[in-house]
């Protein structure tokens, strides 16, 4: 397979600590996500959770933070890792 034909991977998206109106719902991957991933939407983010629903992954999200290194103490700090 190219890098072309690699399928994309959709997740939806539950923020454990913010609020979820007006922002991101999906979020987009061209590798499998991880527990303690960050990942960029509105802020930089801590994947704290992946649960497989019927027809796509959720990530569970710890609050946004301006840092990758942020996001993941925020994360700890806050007991979702």
């Amino acid at each position: 397979m190219t890098p072309e034909e690699d399928p994309v991977i959709e997740y939806k998206v539950k923020y454990l600590d913010d609020h979820q109106a007006g922002r991101p719902d999906r979020y987009e991957s061209e590798h499998p996500l991880r527990v303690g991933d960050v990942v960029e939407l509105d802020d930089f983010h801590c994947v704290c959770n992946i649960q497989r629903l019927q027809t796509i992954h959720r990530i569970d999200l710890a609050r946004g933070c301006e840092s990758e290194q942020e996001a993941i103490l925020e994360a700890e700090y806050s007991g979702h890792l």
